[in-house]
């Protein structure tokens, strides 16, 4: 569902530009990475439908929820692209909008280990996993997601989100409950392909003088 999820970010940021960042004009070779990322995930949610996923078979109700879920996620990634940006306009630095996001995000952590169970399940050695996911995963990457909206337009970000889709599907071979998937992988191809192609012509486009 992580394809499925980076795909429709740029679809949805396309589609969120025109009230949340109208004075910034998306480029016609995002625009056309953006539709080619979205029939990418077209692709993805069909292969996970025929069970050629590396999941394997999955209920066709279980697809329908997830893609669901993963839109909603899409939208949520967006609207916290532009948010972001809108704040950083405003001034505020990356370390204030940093300290309200992890106080949001441990407030919600604590909300869901006081319904889910409590300490039980977190032994010493799950909570250094934890620790290690959660600087390398959380800290880092959202810093340096943070750093990348500040220094680029909320668009381009978008596009670049695609990406990690690489490097998951590589980890996803250490897991051996996943089998390998050469169709997801072809759709993750011409998804990433697109990508490069949107953001090559972006940076192209805004690095020459006005």
């Amino acid at each position: 569902m992580n394809g499925i999820v980076v795909g429709a970010i740029p679809l949805v940021t396309l589609a969120l530009a025109p009230f949340l960042r109208p004075a910034a004009p998306i480029l016609t070779a995002e625009k056309i990475a953006a539709f080619c990322c979205c029939a990418s995930v077209i692709a993805l949610t069909i292969v996970s439908m025929q069970g050629l996923s590396g999941l394997g078979a999955i209920p066709p109700a279980v697809v329908v929820t997830g893609v669901i879920a993963a839109l909603l996620t899409a939208f949520g990634v967006a609207t916290n692209t532009y948010a972001t940006r809108a704040l950083t306009d405003a001034q505020f630095t990356s370390a204030d909008i940093m300290s309200l996001r992890f106080t949001l995000l441990n407030i919600a952590a604590a909300g869901i280990l006081l319904t889910h169970g409590g300490w039980t399940p977190y032994t010493g050695e799950v909570l250094a996993i934890i620790l290690v996911l959660t600087v390398i995963g959380v800290f880092l990457g959202i810093y340096w997601l943070q750093i990348g909206i500040v220094r680029t337009e909320p668009m381009t970000v978008s596009l670049l989100f695609a990406t990690n889709l690489i490097f998951t599907f590589v980890v996803q071979l250490l897991d051996p409950r996943i089998s390998v998937s050469w169709s997801s992988f072809s759709a993750i191809l011409v998804l990433t392909a697109f990508t490069i192609y949107g953001t090559r012509a972006a940076f192209a486009q805004r690095a020459r003088p006005a």
